[in-house]
């Protein structure tokens, strides 16, 4: 039996779209969860899905405050947005509110599943694991949920991999017996007797409630392969945020009293590295925040505007000494601000980097070091 398949939201209200999306991904091993709306989606949440994919124009909640409903209560689970509206303010403001990537229909169920792909690894590179993962001739690709020795496909159990991928995920590490029956098995009585020898030749013991591991003491620590991303997925799947950000443009213990003024501070410092006119830059920032604020919650903000001679995404990081109102979607204080400035001639460029920066400060572990940074220098380590 192979790994258990990855759960899917769809959440469509057109029958034909939802039967196209059942039929194209589950012959890919998704497990697909359907809602036809809102109120319907919002209850499927409790069934755990890996990855939703979400239509705006459902017929009882606005799309964008469906999103933000779900960002409400899922921050990590992987978003792609599908419309039939193809006009940039939808789409920023998709990515404002937490989408990992947008879609206009029509669409090729290739290009779709890529941008799923993608969508998962990113998650996992947020969540500080490797989206596959090697050490020797062992190969665990933690998307596709594929085990491999050499060429060789292992077929594993769905509880045999979640065995093996807790393994992964510790790497280097010792782990005790009741904490892996603790991470496998809702209760310690329910655990399963297993042994794992080598892959491929894992065998059921009938001792009652205990779970004997085996490995070999030459694995209990396996060395971590870095493992890049892979190539051929959407437009920006492998930009990352060294190559928006230098340190020359991280700023620390900025003091401002409103939102305007910080914007113009900022925009400054921005104007000054790219050569271009400091009232150009804010008069473009300061028009993409009449649209709405672009607080995303948690004491982050992005600003970001499209100027028409940029000619590659920049980035400028700054974390305040005290925050101040920015009027977010979550009402709380902004204390860190990565003003971004986009070309205004490559669409799918630009929206990758949006994208990326949001996906990037939606890792609690990436807001703790930012906020515990002394330096510029710490401040531009924690973005790495």
């Amino acid at each position: 039996m192979n790994a258990a398949p990855i759960k899917v939201l769809v959440i469509d209200d057109e029958p034909p779209i939802r039967k196209l999306l059942r039929m194209g991904l589950s012959t890919q091993g998704y497990d697909i969860l359907e809602a036809s709306n809102g109120k319907i989606a919002l209850e499927m949440l409790d069934e755990g899905p890996a990855l939703i994919i979400l239509d705006l124009g459902l017929p009882d909640i606005q799309g964008h405050e469906l999103l933000r409903m779900i960002r409400g209560r899922n921050e990590s689970v992987p978003i792609v947005v599908l419309s039939s509206r193809g006009d940039e303010a939808g789409k920023v403001q998709a990515l404002d509110l937490g989408a990992d990537d947008y879609l206009t229909k029509p669409f090729g169920m290739d290009e779709l599943l890529a941008r799923m792909r993608a969508a998962l690894r990113h998650q996992l590179q947020v969540q500080g694991e490797r989206p596959v993962f090697r050490a020797g001739d062992l190969q665990v690709d933690l998307v596709r949920r594929i085990v491999k020795v050499g060429e060789r496909e292992v077929k594993l159990s769905p509880k045999e991999y979640e065995l093996l991928r807790v393994l992964v995920q510790h790497a280097g590490k010792v782990l005790t017996h009741r904490f892996l029956l603790k991470e496998l098995w809702d209760e310690l009585t329910d655990a399963i007797p297993a042994r794992l020898c080598a892959p491929g030749q894992a065998e059921d013991r009938g001792r009652s409630r205990a779970t004997a591991i085996r490995a070999d003491r030459n694995r209990d620590r396996l060395s971590a392969a870095r493992a890049g991303l892979m190539r051929g997925g959407p437009p920006g799947a492998t930009l990352k945020i060294s190559d928006l950000l230098s340190l020359a443009d991280v700023m620390i213990d900025i003091r401002a009293s409103n939102k305007g003024l910080l914007m113009r501070e900022l925009a400054g410092k921005a104007a000054a590295s790219l050569g271009v006119s400091v009232d150009v830059v804010v008069s473009h920032l300061l028009k993409r925040e009449g649209l709405g604020s672009t607080g995303i919650g948690r004491g982050v903000a992005i600003p970001h505007a499209r100027l028409r001679d940029l000619q590659h995404p920049y980035g400028l990081l700054a974390k305040l000494e005290k925050g101040i109102e920015f009027d977010a979607i979550d009402g709380q204080a902004v204390d860190i601000v990565f003003v971004l400035l986009l070309p205004a001639a490559v669409e799918n460029e630009a929206l990758a980097a949006l994208a990326l920066v949001a996906r990037t400060f939606r890792s609690p572990e990436t807001l703790a070091r930012l906020r515990a940074a002394k330096s510029a220098s710490e401040l531009y380590a924690a973005m790495a």
